[in-house]
């Protein structure tokens, strides 16, 4: 027995001492993955809170935006009458154009005519004052002498 007393002493020392290392040993990977998951649990919470802000950001700016969007609806349905009104502003300006040509193209015509007019009346006042001013070749007055009293 005395063989296996120290040999039992050995075996129990060992068995002791593994155990003592292998426990040690995992408490403080234990140790290290606790401290490694709650630095994740850290960063993941930041990263929830980060989140959440920017989700309350877009809600923000999601509620804006549909209010600008009812604004600019009700602005389009002020204004389409308007749109309307101006189409037939155009057709009406187009048509006065029309218009516009026509009359200055009848105005040039009579304007030419009454051109041709004056000339014409020039014309025949000059050749009135050439036979008023020059006299008969002989420069004596012609008498008339009245078709009705003539006695037959």
């Amino acid at each position: 027995m005395t063989r296996a007393s120290p040999l039992f002493l050995l075996v129990v020392f060992l068995g002791t001492a593994g155990l003592y290392g292998c426990t040690n040993e995992k408490t403080g990977t234990v140790n290290a993955k606790i401290r490694e998951m709650e630095n994740r649990f850290a960063k993941l919470e930041e990263d929830y809170r980060t989140v959440v802000a920017s989700g309350e950001s877009a809600k923000k700016k999601l509620a804006q935006a549909e209010s600008q969007k009812a604004e600019l609806v009700k602005e389009v349905e002020e204004l389409r009458p308007v749109v309307g009104e101006r189409d037939n502003l155009v057709k009406e300006r187009d048509e006065l154009r029309k218009q516009l040509v026509t009359r200055t193209g009848e105005r040039d015509n009579f304007q030419a005519q009454l051109t041709q007019f004056r000339q014409d009346l020039q014309s025949l006042i000059s050749r009135v004052d050439a036979a008023i001013t020059t006299p008969g070749a002989s420069g004596t007055p012609v008498p008339a002498t009245p078709t009705s009293r003539s006695s037959n």
